[in-house]
């Protein structure tokens, strides 16, 4: 990481500190059609089980989000660069892990399902580092919730997507975003012809 990529970080993370108090009176209304999206999207996943990891999850309103929608038992990990996010996130139930998304704390394929809500394009990083990182804790077959704001999307996040190793279903306006829904391939299953048997 370079210097620059590092100080935008710390900006970042400082700037959600100092708002972690105020972030759901001043975001909640704005984050509703993007969780609207996410669990229509995602419903019957999360009601086969499995647990969510949930990248820049800020004070965890997702969490609160699920919750009234039918979804309370959803195991989450949340993962966000701002300590204070984390501590109204965890009150909230998710089990909280300060990092960057580039440098995810977790082993391979742990994860069944990830979402990053209008966290990507915030600020001028690599954004390629990011999505390997995911698709290596996504377990084969994993689904992948991304938005980000409408005014930012274009080719260059659909080719990423693609580098890193992720089939998009499909795109979606959702509020202020464009929601990409994607899934990494299922491992493939060799088959005993019954013969060979």
């Amino acid at each position: 990481m370079s210097s620059s990529d590092a100080t935008y970080i710390r900006i970042l993370r400082d700037a959600y500190d100092r708002d972690s108090d105020t972030y759901d009176e001043r975001f909640r209304e704005l984050q509703l059609p993007k969780y609207t999206a996410f669990l229509e999207e995602f419903g019957e996943v999360l009601s086969g089980g499995g647990t969510l990891l949930d990248l820049g999850c800020g004070t965890g309103l997702l969490r609160e989000f699920l919750s009234s929608h039918g979804h309370p038992s959803t195991k989450i990990v949340g993962v966000d660069i701002a300590p204070r996010m984390l501590i109204h996130a965890s009150r909230r139930g998710v089990y909280s892990v300060a990092a960057e998304i580039a440098r995810l704390p977790f082993a391979c394929a742990t994860f069944s399902m990830a979402t990053c809500i209008t966290v990507l394009r915030i600020f001028p990083v690599p954004e390629l580092p990011m999505l390997e990182e995911v698709r290596r804790v996504l377990k084969p077959g994993g689904r992948f919730f991304l938005s980000v704001l409408s005014r930012v999307s274009d080719a260059s996040l659909r080719t990423g997507l693609r580098a890193a190793g992720f089939k998009i279903e499909r795109m979606r306006t959702c509020g202020q975003d464009i929601g990409y829904v994607c899934r990494l391939p299922a491992p493939l299953v060799r088959r005993q012809r019954i013969s060979d048997s």
